[in-house]
């Protein structure tokens, strides 16, 4: 994670708002970049984790299912592409 992040820094795409050179000069940040995860905020609700490494890889259906129950919305793109999943 910590050479996707300093990639990402480094590219220049990141919006100006985010403060990444401070972040790759924060020790405490770095270390917990490199044990691969940040901690859950325990603000309930629930959690869906999402393997962003390779968006290709994603199921974008199965996403947008779950955060349209969770949202309480009705599936707008399946209705309108005939999908009844």
């Amino acid at each position: 994670m910590v050479e996707r992040f300093k990639n990402r820094v480094q590219s220049g795409l990141r919006h100006p708002a985010h403060p990444d050179a401070l972040a790759l000069n924060d020790p405490m940040y770095m270390a917990k970049l490199a044990s691969g995860r940040d901690e859950i905020l325990d603000i309930g609700g629930q959690i869906i984790e999402v393997n962003t490494t390779n968006f290709e890889k994603i199921n974008w259906a199965a996403l947008t299912a779950k955060l349209s129950e969770f949202l309480g919305i009705e599936r707008e793109y399946d209705q309108a592409h005939g999908s009844s999943e």
